[in-house]
């Protein structure tokens, strides 16, 4: 995985930071801990399509 340890501080500033540092494409695994039930599962980072993000971003905006 990323780490070895929980991420502590604001999960998502964190994990942003980790998955901003991995090539689009690489499969990583990661355990998550929810509802005290642990979960184990692989992702896949893929590129961000900044125009698409762009316009889900406007459109949750106009929704508020």
């Amino acid at each position: 995985g990323y780490i070895t340890r929980p991420i502590r501080e604001r999960p998502s500033d964190e994990l942003v930071r980790l998955v901003v540092k991995t090539k689009p494409g690489t499969s990583v695994p990661m355990r998550i801990i929810r509802d005290k039930k642990e979960r184990s599962l692989n992702i896949t980072v893929e590129e961000l399509d900044l125009e698409a993000f762009r316009r889900l971003r406007e459109g949750l905006e106009g929704a508020v």
